[in-house]
Order: C-alpha cells, then sequence, then structure tokens
C-alpha cells in the first residue's frame, strides 16, 4: 500500500519537490467507499422541512452533488443532505479529516457549506464560510477532528450520520431575492496523527544557485524600495494606495539588513527608505505608544487606526518598535528612540510575569488575552530587537505551556483555536529553533508541511493560511524563511511566477473571502519582503544585535548644537550658535517612555523647572529623559532625578 501510494505521489507531485525527501501534503483512509458515498439512494434530503419557495435535490457522478434553492425573504436558509449509514463508522483514532469541495459562482458572499458527524444524540459541526462560491474543486480541505464544534461529546467510535448543508445568515438585508447553485463533494479522508511522516532537518536552499538567489534578493528590495511615496510610506497595496503597518515593520527590517551608513548618514538608498520610513513612524505614533493599523502611503492620512473591537492588534503592532530599534542601532539616528521608548512601554504594559501577552481596548481601557499566537510571535520579535532576551524566552515558554498542542505536535491558532494556521507555525518554529526548542520547530514545520500544502487553480505548489484553497506567497516565503522541509523545491516553483519588477503576489487566485481567507493576486509588499528574506537565507525572528542596555542609556546627539544638563531642579538647555532663534517643544519621560510633562521652548530661554513641567512636587527619584524638538530634529538627554 506504502508503494502504490508513494507512486501516485510521485505522479502526482513535480519531481523537485520529492528530490528533498520531504513529501508536502498527505493521503488518508476513506472514510466510507464511493459505492456508499455516492449512492444518491441512500442519501435523505430535507426537503419537507424547507420553507416554501427552497428546493434542494441531489445528483452524483464521480462526486456528488447538493442542488439549492432559496425563495425570496429575509430569513435563515439552508439545503441539507445526510446518510445515515448502514453499519455505524469508527472514527475514534482519526485526528484529521479531508475532502474535496467545489462551489459555483453567484452572489456574494453569504454561501456557507457545514459539515457534520452525528452519534446518538450528538452532533459534531464544522462550518466553511463563503465557500459555496468557490467554483473549482478545493481539494483535501482540512478539518482537525479538535475543529469540529461539539467534539469531545460525540461517540467518534460508533458515527452513524454524516451530512452537508449550504447555509446562509439571515442579517443582510439585500439578501432576499431567490438565489440557485450547486455545491459538490468528494473524496472524505481521515488519518491518524500518528500516520504523518515528520522530518527530521531543516532544509536550506542549498540547490538554488548562489548567484540566481542573490539576484532574487536584490530584484526584491529594490522593489520594497520603490513602493515608497513622499510620505515614507511604503505601498502595501498598489491597486488601493494602502500601507499597512505589520507590512510596514516587515518591510524596515529588510531595508534595515541592506542599509549602510556613514558616521550615522544613510551611504545608500536603502538606508535612505528606511530613514524616511522610520521618520514617519517616529512622528506619527499615536500618544499613547501604539500606531494605527493602516494609512493612505500618498497622503499619510489614518484609513484603519483600530481593530473593529477598539483593540490593538498585537500581530502588528510590535514589529514597529522592534524594526525601530533595529534600525536605530544601524542608524544611531536619535530622532526615533522617543518613539521606541512609548511602544516599549506600551507593549510592555501588556505582558504579564508569567508571559501572558495581552492586547488592549482603546476606548475602554480593558485588556484582553490576545487571541492569536502569532501576535505572540510578534511580541517576541520586538521584545528581541529591544534586547530583552529574558522576557522574550518567558513568552516563548507560556506559548509552549499554552499554545503547543501535544497531540499533533503543531501549535495552535491561538487560546481557544485549535485550527492549524501557516504563520502561527512559521513564526513561533524560526523563534523555538533559537529558543531550545528546535524539536518541536521542525515537528511544527513538518504539520503545516502536510496539512496546508496546495496548489490553488495551479502552480505553483505551496500552503494556505488556513485552507487549503489557494497558495499564499507570503505564507510560503515564511515558511522557506524558516527553513521548512522541502523548501528547495517550493522556492523553485516560486521562482517563474516572481513578477519583472521583483515583487511576488499575495495569492495565486483573486477569491476574495472565501473559506476563511481573503485572497488576491494583488503584488504585496509582505510577501515580496518574505521573498528578500528568503533568497537571502534570513528570518527577520533568528537575529539580534540589541544590548539590553541601548534603550536604557542616554542618547548622545551629533548636532553639537544642543546639550542639556540638570543643575538642581532646573533643567539647563544651551544652544549653539547656529540656533538664534526658533520654538518647539520640551518633553519629559520616564525612561519607558511615558510621556510626564510638556511645555512650549523658545530658544532664548535657558532654564526650565522639572517640577513646573511635570506638575509635580513629588516626582519619584529616578532615570528620566529630556527631549527637545525643533526645526524637525530631536535631541533627547537622559538626566538621574534625586530631589524629593
Amino acid at each position: 500500500m506504502l508503494k502504490l501510494v508513494l507512486f501516485l505521489l510521485s505522479w502526482m507531485l513535480p519531481a523537485y519537490l520529492l528530490s528533498q525527501g520531504f513529501i508536502p501534503g498527505w493521503s488518508g483512509e476513506r472514510v466510507i467507499s464511493d459505492v456508499i458515498f455516492l449512492d444518491t439512494g441512500l442519501w435523505t434530503k430535507n426537503q419537507s422541512s424547507l420553507p416554501d419557495g427552497d428546493t434542494c435535490k441531489l445528483t452524483a457522478d464521480d462526486a456528488l452533488h447538493i442542488h439549492w434553492k432559496y425563495g425570496p425573504g429575509k430569513r435563515p436558509k439552508f439545503a441539507q443532505a445526510y446518510i445515515v449509514l448502514p453499519t455505524p463508522i469508527d472514527l475514534s483514532g482519526m485526528d484529521v479529516f479531508g475532502i474535496d469541495i467545489r462551489g459555483m459562482s453567484g452572489k456574494q458572499w453569504a454561501r456557507h457549506i457545514e459539515f457534520k458527524f452525528e452519534s446518538v444524540g450528538q452532533q459534531a459541526a464544522y462550518t466553511w464560510e463563503n465557500l459555496g462560491h468557490l467554483n473549482r474543486w478545493g481539494e483535501n480541505l482540512v478539518i482537525l477532528k479538535k475543529q469540529f464544534s461539539n467534539y469531545k461529546s460525540v461517540d467518534w467510535s460508533s458515527i452513524r450520520v454524516i451530512s452537508f448543508a449550504v447555509t446562509m445568515n439571515s442579517g443582510d438585508d439585500s439578501d432576499i431575492e431567490t438565489d440557485s447553485g450547486i455545491v459538490s463533494f468528494r473524496n472524505l479522508i481521515a488519518q491518524s496523527i500518528d500516520q504523518f511522516a515528520r522530518a527530521n532537518s531543516f532544509e536550506s536552499l542549498s540547490a538554488v544557485p548562489a548567484d540566481q538567489l542573490d539576484s532574487i534578493k536584490g530584484n526584491a528590495i529594490r522593489a520594497i524600495a520603490d513602493r515608497q511615496k513622499s510620505s515614507g510610506l511604503l505601498t502595501t497595496w498598489t491597486p488601493d494606495g494602502s500601507s499597512w503597518l505589520y507590512g510596514q515593520g516587515l518591510a524596515l527590517k529588510a531595508l534595515c539588513e541592506e542599509g549602510q551608513w556613514n558616521g550615522g548618514i544613510p551611504a545608500n538608498d536603502y538606508a535612505d527608505a528606511a530613514a524616511r520610513l522610520a521618520h514617519f513612524l517616529s512622528a506619527h505614533q499615536e500618544s499613547l505608544g501604539y500606531w494605527p493599523r493602516a494609512w493612505n502611503s500618498v497622503s499619510g492620512s489614518i484609513l484603519i487606526k483600530l481593530e473593529g473591537d477598539n483593540t490593538v492588534w498585537m500581530g502588528d503592532f510590535p514589529w514597529i518598535p522592534g524594526s525601530l530599534a533595529c534600525y536605530y542601532r544601524k542608524s544611531g539616528d536619535a530622532s526615533v528612540y522617543p518613539a521606541i521608548m512609548k511602544a516599549k512601554a506600551f507593549m510592555y504594559d501588556l505582558i504579564d510575569s508569567d508571559g501572558k501577552v495581552y492586547t488592549k481596548n482603546m476606548v475602554t481601557g480593558l485588556k484582553s488575552e490576545v487571541g492569536n499566537y502569532e501576535g505572540y510571535a510578534a511580541v517576541m520579535y520586538g521584545l528581541l530587537e529591544l534586547g530583552d532576551t529574558v522576557k522574550a524566552n518567558l513568552v516563548m515558554d507560556y506559548v509552549m505551556n499554552h499554545g503547543w498542542d501535544e497531540t499533533l505536535a503543531m501549535w495552535q491558532e491561538g487560546p481557544g483555536s485549535s485550527r492549524p494556521v501557516l504563520l502561527v507555525n512559521t513564526w513561533l518554529s524560526a523563534l523555538a529553533r533559537i529558543m531550545n526548542y528546535e524539536t518541536e520547530s521542525i515537528e511544527a514545520l513538518s504539520l503545516a508541511g502536510k496539512l496546508l500544502y496546495t496548489r490553488g487553480p495551479g502552480d505553483p505548489y505551496g500552503f494556505d493560511g488556513i485552507g487549503p484553497i489557494a497558495t499564499w506567497y507570503e505564507g510560503t516565503l515564511s515558511y522557506i524563511a524558516s527553513n521548512g522541509p522541502g523548501s528547495n523545491g517550493l522556492f523553485t516553483g516560486i521562482i517563474p511566477h516572481i513578477n519583472s519588477d521583483g515583487t511576488v503576489p499575495a495569492y495565486n487566485e483573486n477569491l476574495g473571502a472565501v473559506g476563511g481567507i481573503w485572497a488576491v493576486d494583488w503584488a504585496s509588499l509582505d510577501a515580496t519582503s518574505w521573498l528578500y528574506f528568503a533568497a537571502a537565507g534570513k528570518t527577520p525572528f533568528a537575529f539580534s544585535g540589541a544590548n539590553s542596555e541601548t534603550f536604557t542609556a542616554a542618547i548622545q546627539t551629533t548636532e553639537g548644537k544642543v546639550d542639556m544638563y540638570l543643575s538642581g531642579e532646573i533643567l539647563h538647555i544651551e544652544t549653539g550658535s547656529t540656533v538664534k532663534n526658533g520654538s518647539g517643544k520640551l518633553s519629559i519621560y520616564s525612561v519607558y517612555g511615558t510621556l510626564i510633562g510638556t511645555v512650549d521652548w523658545h530658544a532664548d530661554q535657558q532654564d526650565y523647572d522639572i517640577k513646573k513641567i511635570t506638575g509635580s512636587n513629588s516626582l519619584s527619584p529616578g532615570i528620566y529623559l529630556a527631549e527637545l524638538q525643533f526645526q524637525n530634529r530631536i535631541f533627547v538627554k537622559k538626566f538621574l532625578w534625586m530631589a524629593n
């Protein structure tokens, strides 16, 4: 049987994938035979329970087809077919299920697919959102047993009923007209997790010629820099001109990798692009220390400030202080230091002593745990770039204790969600490898390589984020940058699909919102940044040149035009001869970036009473930062406050 499976795989998969030893994808056992599955006489339609105007009928050839029709009206609508098995089946040893599903083009986007197993008196259900509009076969769509609702209560050793349904919600006021379509099902399979072969080693891009990798890397970083607008922002999506926060942070790290500085002055185009982006981010930080999620790349105006629930998305935010910290270390640019410290204070306030990470509702001030371990990974990136390896390891230990699935040997999506998600496992694998969890790293990458492997509507083969439905370039390249098994074959498959300008698309298909993903083939800043890291043989997570003292020490400016020092309770400011007039702002921060007080500054005034600036007669002894802003420049000085 094994030889037959390998033969079939060798026929189905490109030779370059098999040559690496690790075979992406998986093939399980049939849950029921096609003789039973395709016999429409064994299936029952819910015809008698459908409202007037709704119909459901079944046909079969090499697949089972549900022909559904919804009548008019605003209400929940569904068309269901179920089979009562002649003999109950035992699925207690199965951990993963897969099935092929095909829908058809139609009204966008409220046709969901529901899949159920039933034992006596209990149902376990899973729903794919909007999948009824996928007008091609989505092959081997993966559902973990743990993803089914009520899975713990079902007697998996005695499954009696299997059902499929096409459903819609009643919330769309415009969704009241008659509508119809066909959804098809085939190849229902299952597998025990013990039968998934794992790789025992990581894989670098040793099979791709070095000069080719260097060319791809060079084209990618140039494409990133070419996305920069006069505002300093990089365009994430060219069709709509938006700039999303995570992409800015990831790309800034790439620009810092290629940037060169001479005495703090940018010495190449990438250093100049990094400086312009860093200055925009530093100047457009929210007062409490976080950043908006998205801007208009040209105007710099805010498109999206917070998540829909008014929280800060922690999968994005920590990339900015982390990459600004990298930029500061390489450039010595003191102007970004206050922004780093404010962001550091905001982030540290959201990390518990046990490593648990929170987000904050910026309207109510209430904290809640980050719902996705991708956010935990981003926090660890920020901590490493800030030089805090102790706290980064603390967060990693928390994730291992709460997010690692011992049965699957893979990280779950987040607290309360067992869904296999690609970025969670590629990001955490890269971090785990440098935090003494190397075994878990390769195990998780291997299982992601099995469960999420796809080819979408055609080449290139790769991975989807949660599907698998279509090839996601960003996720696939993050897997390669993490040295996932099979990386050479995957990268070789992507190379012909790199755009002439050095970018890569987000997905290999325009699906919009189907199956829980947002798939578009627009050239992507995020995916192109990951192309850079993959071709460079680097991961943004694996490097930290930070010293823990870097972001508590004083900043020495190179201007030589302003000096600040404390004499008793008075902050004395001396300006060079070039500063004869002008005004600005003088601010006092804690060493962690918390703003304590601000006053207007004028060039002809030298002495400022700290107590008057801070509005406090009982400022606690400790280290503080004085920040002077004027003429588009920022000067920062650290001082020790001893007065009571």
